[in-house]
């Protein structure tokens, strides 16, 4: 099972499989049709309009996403700068609609890369949960109460991913995702500079479009300088 499926997600990112009348594989197809059925629209005080493929909404309106409203996306600083009262919910939700902006944009410029429509999700999905293992109070949780411990948040991120899907018996195949797509969208979580298995070398720099631990230059960061630069009043 598990082999036929990394088959076809191989098939998938070689343009194999391709629909002469539809110019697209049966896995891009089935994203973009789910995409016109049942995508919404989120507005963000920081990015206005931002619409959300299906299978990121599916995983928005689930408990384990939703307890993100609830964790600070600054810690502490609210109670120095009382506007910084902005979730990692929010935040999250821009940093996947920037990275899908960035994955579409060298789609559509630089076809060369040979960028599927199951890249583009994975790297939507990756940037809507990279921040899921965060704790009470964010990087503070990391840094004091689990001082000492063999503990990431990115590690927790993953593991809560797991949970979600498994909990809420979300289906990824439905959406064109394969096995490796999977194990590809826990790496970009973990970091650029873990063991890649999910994409083949060409592939390699959509690593960092999320989490780029190589520069530290990703839309994690750029999201969060533009948010809490508004919050804060600093431009």
């Amino acid at each position: 099972m598990v082999s036929t499926t990394m088959k076809r997600c191989r098939e998938n990112e070689s343009g194999v499989g391709m629909s002469p009348s539809l110019g697209c594989t049966t896995d891009q197809h089935r994203c973009r049709e789910a995409e016109l059925d049942s995508g919404k629209e989120f507005f963000d005080t920081i990015h206005s309009s931002m619409e959300l493929h299906p299978c990121l909404v599916e995983i928005i309106d689930t408990k384990q996403y939703q307890r993100l409203r609830g964790l600070s996306q600054l810690g502490l600083t609210k109670y120095v700068f009382p506007c910084a009262t902005h979730t990692r919910f929010e935040h999250s939700i821009g940093v996947s609609y920037l990275g899908t902006l960035l994955v579409k944009h060298l789609q559509r410029k630089q076809p060369i890369l040979n960028i599927s429509e199951s890249d583009v999700l994975c790297i939507s999905i990756a940037g809507l949960c990279h921040d899921l293992g965060h704790g009470p109070f964010s990087h503070l949780f990391d840094g004091e109460f689990m001082k000492g411990r063999d503990w990431k948040h990115e590690r927790g991120s993953v593991l809560m991913l797991r949970y979600l899907l498994q909990d809420n018996l979300i289906n990824l195949e439905k959406y064109g995702l394969c096995d490796r797509d999977v194990l590809f969208i826990e790496e970009i979580i973990m970091g650029s500079n873990h063991k890649k298995l999910g994409r083949d070398s060409p592939k390699c720099f959509l690593y960092d479009i999320i989490n780029n631990e190589r520069s530290g230059l990703d839309t994690d960061k750029l999201d969060y300088i533009i948010r809490v630069s508004c919050c804060i009043s600093q431009s």
